[in-house]
């Protein structure tokens, strides 16, 4: 009787890459070296948060390079961002004001630094790019999902910050932004997304009004371009001598915290 072989199984031509984590990021783990303190001397929690976040922040910059890298994928923006959030909560657990939020500080980095790299995706209403009860500042809105990416000239970038700070962020949700790139002839990325060509004429298309107004340079005389004297900004105007001081009463009072300027109760994180 003839023996027939088992069937050989196809070729496998594609394999499941494997997920990254936080350790791919980071080099090997470094000697221990002798601390300052004296060798009784038991760390506190804080302290302890601040040695592990120290020792992640320098086995990331041992591991990628300033010129980024491709495996694992990280580039100079995202390497100079990972960087400034582990700065920043070192920073805080200096204070001893923050130091019993120490959990709540490692917590927002690991969360912020993995955003960052790509590991876990974010939507504009996570914590991560709210102030609103966060230790840390917020990331930028360009790691919001749609996330921005292979923005050479930086115009997407610029052009999604503008709109969610003309919207109030971070102390306020940018809703009416968020929705308005869902729409179509809006989208930032993805198909149907506006090309470079599109966003160019778009930043150059901005007016004076857009981009904050017209600053008008003046000598130590107070000549703008035509050489004449403002006598408004004198306090010399139709008011004489008093439009002046008025003037300067109101700027002193907002200046010495005399005139609330905080938000309303509608204008908090949503």
């Amino acid at each position: 009787m003839t023996q027939l072989n088992p069937p050989t199984p196809p070729p496998r031509t594609t394999r499941r890459a494997r997920a990254l984590s936080l350790s791919d990021f980071l080099a090997s783990e470094p000697p221990s070296h002798p601390g300052t303190n004296p060798p009784n001397h038991q760390p506190t929690p804080a302290e302890k948060t601040a040695l592990h976040l120290h020792s992640q922040r320098t086995r990331f910059a041992a591991k990628i390079p300033l010129a980024g890298t491709t495996t694992p994928a990280c580039d100079t923006t995202a390497r100079a961002a990972v960087l400034a959030v582990y700065t920043a909560a070192l920073t805080a657990l200096e204070s001893p004001a923050l130091r019993p939020k120490h959990a709540q500080i490692a917590a927002e980095t690991t969360r912020k630094v993995k955003v960052v790299l790509g590991l876990i995706s974010a939507d504009a209403d996570d914590c991560v790019f709210s102030s609103a009860g966060q230790v840390l500042a917020p990331l930028e809105p360009q790691y919001a999902n749609p996330r921005i990416e292979d923005d050479a000239h930086g115009y997407r970038m610029q052009w999604r910050l503008d709109a969610w700070r003309r919207e109030g962020w971070p102390g306020r949700y940018p809703r009416e932004a968020v929705q308005r790139e869902r729409r179509g002839g809006e989208r930032l990325v993805g198909e149907g997304g506006l090309g470079v060509l599109e966003m160019r004429r778009r930043f150059l298309g901005r007016g004076d009004g857009e981009l904050g107004g017209v600053i008008e340079v003046k000598d130590e005389r107070g000549r703008g371009e035509n050489g004449e004297v403002d006598e408004g900004d004198f306090g010399l105007g139709d008011g004489g001598e008093e439009d002046g001081m008025e003037g300067n009463a109101v700027g002193n009072a907002v200046a010495g915290g005399d005139v609330d300027m905080d938000w309303g109760a509608d204008d908090v994180w949503e």
